[in-house]
C-alpha cells in the first residue's frame, strides 16, 4: 500500500512537471513566431542600390562617389555541389556596394588578393568575379539555376580586360617555345574556325571585359547574343576592385530587370587564379537581396528622366528605401506557431500520460 501511495505521488509530480514544460514550450513558440514576422520583414534588403544624381563611375572603382553607398560584406564558401569542387576556399568574403542613377545600375565588388592573375599563358589561370540574378524572379537553385528558372550571370574576367588593354596575344606569347608557320590566309575563316563559329573566347575584339551569360543549370552556361553589360577592374597590390554595370531595364528577355523600389535576389562568385580556380572551382555566396532605391520626387511631383537623373528635390541621396512590414505575415506565423505548440501538447501529453500510467500500474502490482 505504501508503495502504491509513493507511486501515485510520483505520478502526480511527474504530470505537473510535464504540463508545466509543455506550457512553457508553447509560450516560447508563440513569442518566437510572433516576432519572426517582423524580423524577416526588417531584414528584407541585404544590399541597397543607392540613387545618385550623377553619371555612374563605371570605369573607376576608386571614385569618391562610391562613398555614397553602404558597403555589405558577403560571406563566401567553396562550391561543393558539383565537380570541379572547391572544398577549401581561399576567398571567404567579398565587399559589395551598388549605385544607380535612374538609367543605369552599377555594382562594385572588392576582395583581398595578393596576386594579379590575368591569364594568357597555356598554363595560366585568371581572377574573375560574377553576379547572378534570376530572370523570372524567385530564388532558383543558386548553382546556376535550373530548367524553367533561368539565371542571368554578369561575369568580369581579368583576361578579357588584359586583352582590351594590351591587345591579343600571339602564339609565341601563349606558347613561348612553340614554332608556328605563317599562313598568308591567316584571316581566312578556314584557319580561324572558332572565331568563324562565333566563339566569344576567340573574338578579335572584346567590347567589354564583362560577359553577359544565361544558364539553366550545370553545363548550360552560354553567352547571350546581346551584351548589355560593361565594367572595369583595378588591382592595387593587395585587393581587386571591380565594377560591373548595365542599364536598369533592357529589351533582352534573357536579362534580369531592375526597377526602382523593387528588390531582387543576387548571388556572387569569385575565382582566384593563383589557386587555379576555374569553372565550378570557385567561391560562392548564398542568395542575398538587393533593393533598388526609389527615384526622388521633385517639388513639382516629377521624377528624373530615365538615363540621366534630374536634381534631387525631395529626399536625401543615400537614404535607405522604406522597409515594408507585413502584418499578415506576423499573424500567419503566430497561428503556425500556436498550431505546432498545440500539436505538441496533443501528442506529448497523452504519450507521457500512458507511459506514466503503465509505470504506476506496474508499481502497484509489484507492491501488492
Amino acid at each position: 500500500m505504501r508503495n502504491h501511495l509513493l507511486s501515485w505521488r510520483t505520478w502526480e509530480r511527474g504530470r505537473t512537471t510535464v504540463y508545466g514544460l509543455v506550457l512553457a514550450l508553447f509560450a516560447v513558440a508563440l513569442l518566437v513566431t510572433i516576432g519572426r514576422g517582423s524580423l524577416v520583414s526588417a531584414a528584407q534588403i541585404d544590399l541597397t542600390s543607392v540613387y545618385v544624381d550623377s553619371e555612374l563611375p563605371i570605369g573607376d572603382p576608386s571614385s569618391s562617389l562610391w562613398d555614397s553607398a553602404p558597403e555589405v560584406e558577403v560571406p563566401l564558401s567553396g562550391q561543393n555541389i558539383t565537380a570541379p569542387f572547391n572544398i577549401n576556399t581561399s576567398i571567404d568574403t567579398i565587399r559589395t556596394k551598388s549605385l544607380h542613377n535612374g538609367g543605369w545600375i552599377a555594382f562594385r565588388m572588392e576582395w583581398d588578393d595578393d596576386s594579379k592573375d590575368i591569364g594568357g599563358g597555356s598554363a595560366d589561370y585568371r581572377d574573375s568575379v560574377a553576379l547572378q540574378f534570376p530572370v523570372h524572379g524567385g530564388e532558383p537553385f543558386v548553382c546556376m539555376g535550373f530548367i524553367g528558372s533561368e539565371v542571368n550571370i554578369l561575369h568580369w574576367r581579368a583576361d578579357f580586360q588584359r586583352r582590351i588593354e594590351d591587345g591579343p596575344l600571339s602564339i609565341s606569347d601563349i606558347f613561348p617555345n612553340a614554332f608556328a608557320n605563317i599562313y598568308n590566309q591567316a584571316s581566312d575563316p578556314l584557319f580561324t574556325t572558332a572565331r568563324a563559329a562565333g566563339n566569344p573566347l576567340s573574338a578579335s575584339v572584346y567590347p567589354s571585359p564583362v560577359e553577359d551569360l544565361i544558364a539553366t543549370g550545370y553545363g548550360t552556361l552560354e553567352s547571350q547574343e546581346s551584351v548589355d553589360v560593361t565594367g572595369w577592374g583595378e588591382w592595387d597590390g593587395s585587393k581587386w576592385s571591380v565594377v560591373i554595370a548595365r542599364p536598369l531595364i533592357t529589351a533582352d528577355p534573357q536579362d534580369a530587370q531592375f526597377e526602382p523600389g523593387i528588390e531582387t535576389p543576387v548571388a556572387l562568385a569569385v575565382w582566384n587564379g593563383e589557386e587555379r580556380d576555374v569553372n565550378g572551382k570557385k567561391s560562392v555566396s548564398a542568395w542575398i537581396n538587393v533593393g533598388v532605391e526609389e527615384l526622388p520626387v521633385a517639388a513639382d511631383g516629377a521624377t528624373p528622366p530615365e538615363g540621366r537623373a534630374a536634381p534631387v528635390g525631395g529626399g536625401a541621396v543615400g537614404a535607405a528605401p522604406a522597409i515594408r512590414v507585413d502584418d499578415d505575415g506576423e499573424i500567419i506565423w503566430a497561428v503556425i506557431g500556436a498550431l505546432i505548440a498545440l500539436g505538441a501538447v496533443a501528442v506529448i501529453v497523452p504519450g507521457v500520460y500512458v507511459a506514466m500510467g503503465r509505470r504506476r500500474n506496474s508499481s502497484s502490482v509489484g507492491g501488492e
